[in-house]
């Protein structure tokens, strides 16, 4: 019996001691609990994030560490992380644990409300809904639960149940909801009223709103967005005349006001950059709807459905708007895609979709880059890593439509230097700057020799203007398939126009082409391809309908088909009134977004058009920066004021420039075409393949909408000003490693508005998703090859595994500027002491950690970002 009682003993002992360890557990999350609640107090949400993420690995079951860390993350925007820690406290809620204090269905209802919230940010309406309701049936008192109901109803078309509920939440009480939600709340009572079509009754919540100490500085910004969304006679120009005047009071509902007022008027672009700086909590779906319309009306039409696609499901006006853009537009082809992805898609599904989505919008950017510089191998080589990663139908497919043209381009290419090596294409002089010439003798993929009177050069293919390229492929008599390539190669140089006419010069070589090039055509312009394919017309690639109309001498404007007399008066901004032309006063023409150039008033379109041309940019001077860019004029003021609060974080984070300094200049350049232009017009050629480079010209900086998103577009500008700004406040700059310079810059990258103010998190987010993809393909450099690494080297020979390095630079100099852990703050410190004062140092030495280690403790910090 001796050895049983001996097996008993033990069994006995090891559950005392699993006991005593879960308790030791227990008690080590509370503390880190605690620890991460004063991070959290004290707004550093990164040091809390860490914290909360160690209590919930120490003990799994402490949902407190949950729950805390994803109202950390709901501050940062990170609503994806967020919901899955929600889910999580959700699933394994016990009737024994609870969250903060209160009772089990106080806490049960606060999770759902936070849930419900978060499902509005993430275009999750109909889950929204469903939480919201569940919320108010575990405490039909939570005041967060009663705001997400009525967001949730006035999004789902129900604004009846939206008025009713928005009221209940009055008077406004701070010590339940942000101070900001008072006029918020006014707000969404104003809206719910005039979704009924009763303005007189929104006009009154306006009054209500002046009378609530409250939510009085809001009351002009509430007023500006009900008489944008009345459509009555003479609101409109009320409403911009709101907006144009001092709406600082009203925090964030003064982008919603300006963005609604301007989209009403069609001033897409103003209403889209305004809208782009409101935060998406709180949610009205108003200004999803205008967001959506307006880059519908500009064109862009992936926006325009990612915004429009989710409401279209929920709200019965935005299913009516949508209508009236056509089933066969482009956004109605975009729609459609993004259904047909979305279908049937489990929620983990759609978070990977989105994952997707911000991945491919950087990697596709990144093989067009290479395009550009006629690396066809490499864009095609990364084209098919792209392609191989993805499931999200709509963007496998077009990673592979990419990958096919990349080996089109590449294909073109051999043959060229296949004649050339043959003197088949080399009796034609080119041009390759202006008064130099010289005759192409020989190339190989990565150069082409040039014959100059009195001597030779070898010239990356990458410096020659896409027309001089076009010139030598031309001297081959292109095949009908090869003026395709020309064609498709033009759209991803920027010159739609010229790719137009390579398809018709294809149809002409050939006309059995006419049914691929029409695809190909369709696909890359964004115009959705008719029955029958497009039609040669006029030398143009035209529609069925639209040919009828320019037989009958019609023109095109502003998308509409209009005789040459009437866009004669459209032009100078007329109006049409009782069948008769009538101009408008000046006032009248300002406040539909006409601009006055060069003794001429053009509309809003004409005149972005026209000072889109880089000598003809917008400028703005402010206390430290002169500004130039040709991207719009509303980017160009939001840049502006951008500049100025990332100037005040630099030099907290830097120091003071010297004094008397000038000012620094930063040049946004809209497009590559000018960006390589003014990259060619410095000594050494500057940057031609990166996103823009810092200094270079003296006090100078410049970078170019590489990814076609104005967000990045800011990032990328805000970047290469971090560059800069620590050059100038050194006279003699260290030789800092790649991923530290690098590193140091994308830290820059993570700001956001907040109360109409810009704040810096520094969580770059375009940076974490290409992190997160790279992880999740295997696809990161290891520790040390990346230490050693060079930037500018990746650049030039690997776009894609460049933007991994700069992730993982992002990445790196995240986690040691961030981290609560007291070894490596002492060691980073250490090291950046060090490398700055140009002295040799060893991160891992000065850390105390060997590359696997780090590498470990970094990945898991980034996994619970």
């Amino acid at each position: 019996m001796r050895p049983k009682i001996t097996v008993l003993i033990a069994f006995l002992l090891l559950l005392a001691l699993a006991n005593f360890a879960a308790a030791q557990d227990l008690e080590r999350a509370k503390a880190l609990t605690a620890q991460g609640n004063s991070y959290m107090a004290a707004g550093d949400l990164p040091k809390a994030i860490e914290l909360y993420s160690a209590a919930a690995e120490a003990h799994p079951r402490y949902l407190s560490s949950f729950f805390m860390r994803s109202r950390a993350y709901l501050q940062l925007d990170l609503f994806e992380q967020a919901r899955e820690d929600l889910g999580y406290v959700l699933e394994i809620f016990g009737g024994s644990t609870q969250i903060g204090g209160g009772s089990r269905a106080q806490a049960v209802s606060q999770v759902l409300a936070m849930r419900a919230l978060v499902g509005l940010a993430l275009s999750d309406y109909a889950a929204a809904l469903a939480d919201a309701r569940r919320a108010l049936e575990e405490w039909d008192a939570n005041p967060p639960a009663i705001l997400a109901l009525a967001y949730a109803c006035h999004t789902h078309g129900q604004d009846d149940e939206a008025e009713r509920t928005f009221r209940r939440l009055l008077p406004h009480d701070p010590a339940t909801l942000p101070e900001s939600s008072a006029g918020e709340i006014r707000a969404g009572i104003a809206l719910s009223l005039v979704a009924r079509g009763n303005v007189e009754a929104a006009l009154s919540a306006v009054d209500e709103a002046k009378k609530d100490p409250a939510a009085s500085g809001a009351a002009g910004a509430i007023e500006a967005i009900v008489r944008s969304a009345s459509g009555r006679t003479g609101d409109l120009d009320r409403a911009l005349a709101l907006v144009d005047g001092d709406l600082s009071g009203a925090g964030n509902l003064r982008f919603l006001a300006e963005g609604l007022a301007f989209h009403a008027a069609g001033r897409h672009r103003e209403a889209l950059a305004a809208l782009a700086q409101f935060p998406r909590t709180p949610f009205h779906p108003a200004a999803v709807l205008a967001r959506g319309l307006s880059a519908a009306a500009l064109g862009l039409a992936e926006d325009a459905a990612k915004d429009l696609a989710p409401l279209a499901g929920v709200l019965p006006r935005a299913k009516e708007a949508i209508a009236k853009l056509g089933d066969s537009s482009a956004v109605g082809h975009a729609i459609e895609r993004r259904e047909r992805d979305q279908g049937g898609a489990s929620a983990s599904d759609r978070a990977s979709f989105a994952l997707q989505e911000e991945t491919f919008t950087l990697l596709s950017h990144e093989i067009r880059t290479s395009v550009r510089r006629y690396r066809f191998a490499q864009a095609s080589a990364d084209a098919t890593r792209l392609a191989a990663g993805l499931s999200r139908p709509s963007l496998k497919e077009e990673a592979e439509r990419m990958e096919a043209s990349c080996k089109r381009y590449a294909d073109l290419l051999g043959r060229m230097v296949a004649a050339l090596a043959e003197g088949k294409a080399s009796s034609r002089e080119i041009e390759l700057t202006p008064g130099v010439s010289g005759r192409p003798v020989s190339a190989d993929s990565i150069e082409i020799k040039i014959e100059f009177e009195g001597g030779s050069a070898a010239v990356p293919w990458a410096s020659l203007p896409f027309e001089r390229f076009v010139e030598i492929a031309r001297a081959l008599e292109p095949a009908p398939e090869e003026w395709m390539a020309l064609a498709e190669l033009a759209f991803d140089h920027g010159r739609p126009s010229l790719g137009e006419r390579y398809f018709v010069s294809a149809i002409q070589a050939d006309a059995g082409s006419r049914a691929e090039a029409s695809r190909r055509f369709a696909a890359l312009s964004g115009t959705p391809e008719p029955a029958g394919g497009f039609e040669v017309h006029q030398g143009a690639l035209v529609t069925p309908e639209a040919k009828k109309s320019l037989s009958k001498g019609l023109v095109l404007y502003e998308g509409q088909w209009v005789s040459r007399a009437d866009k004669d008066h459209l032009e100078k901004g007329h109006q049409k009134i009782d069948g008769k032309w009538v101009p408008l006063t000046a006032k009248q023409l300002e406040a539909r977004g006409y601009r006055r150039l060069e003794g001429k008033w053009l509309s809003s379109e004409e005149y972005a058009r026209a000072r889109g041309e880089w000598s003809a940019a917008w400028t703005k001077e402010s206390p430290h920066y002169r500004v130039k860019t040709n991207q719009s004029e509303a980017f160009c003021g939001t840049l502006s004021e951008l500049l100025e609060a990332a100037h005040a974080e630099y030099e907290r984070f830097f120091g003071a420039r010297p004094n008397g300094a000038p000012k620094m200049t930063m040049y946004a350049f809209s497009n590559y075409e000018d960006y390589k232009a003014y990259c060619d017009s410095l000594p050494g050629g500057g940057a031609p393949g990166a996103g823009g480079f810092a200094p270079s010209e003296p006090h100078t900086g410049c970078g170019w909408a590489k990814y076609g998103n104005e967000q990045y577009f800011l990032e990328t500008i805000v970047h290469e000003a971090a560059h800069l700004y620590f050059f100038e406040t050194r006279s003699v700059p260290p030789a800092l490693p790649s991923w530290v310079h690098e590193g140091m810059a994308t830290y820059f990258e993570g700001f956001r508005r907040d109360g109409g103010k810009w704040v810096w998190d520094h969580i770059s987010r375009k940076r974490l998703s290409l992190l997160q993809w790279a992880r999740g393909q295997n696809g990161l450099i290891p520790l040390p090859e990346f230490f050693v690494a060079d930037a500018a080297n990746l650049i030039d020979t690997d776009g894609a595994k460049a933007g991994v390095f700069y992730s993982q630079a992002w990445a790196l100099y995240y986690f040691l500027q961030q981290t609560a852990n007291p070894r490596y703050q002492s060691g980073w410190k250490s090291y950046w002491d060090k490398v700055t004062r140009g002295s040799p140092a060893d991160l891992l030495q000065e850390l105390g950690v060997d590359a696997p280690t780090l590498a470990g403790e970094l990945d898991k910090y980034v996994q619970n970002l």
